[in-house]
């Protein structure tokens, strides 16, 4: 994906123009869009630690585009951002919804407790397989784990949506 230390520089507008005037030259920019040299280096300058601000073109190009987006128009955005990266070897896609991390981990608890209990009726009745009855204490035992079993696979249907 690339390096990520040039990742984490280039998080905001402006580091595009640090990197820019420091890979191509601040006379190549300012010939470029036309501008001053002065200009350029306002373009490149962090909002954070200077009086004086001035947006580049991406960051009102930026602001543009979330402006279409609140709109509603997802298909301009795309078709944008396509006729930007196309050229350059890239494509775009939306970014998908981070998973659910909760989720993911009750669904880990909820089989770990399944596969708890039927390892639980293997291992209650390997240890009785010689007999041919079960005693009462015996019994119940079974039942109570049997019984945990089938409450884990209706947990399971409640989360897969199965079940109410």
């Amino acid at each position: 994906m690339g390096d990520n230390r040039r990742e984490k520089k280039i998080s905001e507008m402006h580091h595009v123009f640090q990197e820019a005037r420091k890979i191509l030259g601040v006379s190549y920019l300012a010939s470029h869009w036309k501008k001053s040299k002065r200009q350029i280096y306002a373009w490149g300058a962090d909002p954070d630690h200077c009086e004086v601000r001035s947006i580049n073109p991406l960051e009102k190009l930026k602001l543009m585009l979330i402006d279409v987006k609140e709109k509603g128009d997802e298909e301009t955005i795309q078709a944008t951002l396509r006729l930007l990266a196309r050229p350059l070897g890239y494509d775009i896609s939306p970014m998908s919804p981070p998973p659910d991390i909760s989720r993911e981990i009750n669904k880990i608890d909820i089989f770990s407790r399944l596969f708890s209990n039927i390892a639980e009726v293997f291992y209650f009745t390997s240890k009785r397989l010689h007999k041919k009855k079960l005693d009462t204490d015996e019994k119940s035992e079974l039942q109570a784990i049997i019984d945990r079993v089938k409450a884990s696979i209706t947990e399971i249907q409640i989360f897969i949506g199965k079940k109410k």
